[in-house]
């Protein structure tokens, strides 16, 4: 997807011309897109990445968190002599890459451990300042519950203190094209 082709719900303007001009700086505060599912989150992410990726010249990752949780679960078991050269685990990607997308955020079920891993790399993200895109089918309340206050706090500081944290609505992207 790219803006150009991304066409938001007209009650989603205002958010779509907000990530737009997010993406089109190159600064390094974070982006939080959150409301029900099915209303673009995603798909205006993918946008903002690869409009952020060729402004800045810099590679981004797009990881569902779920995915990014089984993916960091399943290294733990990985013999060091299967990883093979300059192998780098996925939370070391999370951490380093230049920009990510973490979508769905909240969606996958929390433990210690996971909280522990998700923790050090929005940390280090934010410490490095490094741009991160979250989309939430939740709420903030909910958000916040589910991830905890701790966590949500540092998302919201990481999107300049909520000044790009913003709720998407509209139409159900999914369901609309088969009506």
């Amino acid at each position: 997807l790219r803006f150009d082709t991304f066409e938001p719900d007209p009650e989603a303007q205002a958010v779509f011309k907000a990530v737009v001009a997010w993406s089109e700086s190159d600064g390094d505060g974070s982006l939080l897109l959150y409301g029900q599912s099915s209303k673009g989150k995603s798909g205006l992410a993918a946008c903002a990445l690869e409009a952020r990726a060729l402004l800045t010249l810099s590679s981004g990752w797009f990881v569902e968190e779920g995915a990014l949780k089984k993916r960091v679960q399943d290294e733990m078991f990985t013999p060091k002599e299967e990883r093979g050269r300059g192998w780098e685990s996925s939370a070391e990607r999370a951490k380093n890459v230049s920009l990510l997308v973490l979508d769905d955020i909240g969606k996958a079920q929390v433990t210690d451990n996971w909280e522990q891993e998700l923790t050090a790399v929005i940390s280090h993200r934010q410490l490095n300042h490094k741009p991160t895109i979250f989309t939430a089918n939740l709420g903030l309340g909910d958000l916040g519950e589910r991830l905890g206050y701790y966590l949500l706090d540092r998302i919201t500081m990481m999107c300049g203190e909520g000044e790009h944290v913003h709720m998407l609505k509209g139409r159900n992207r999914r369901t609309s094209k088969l009506l």
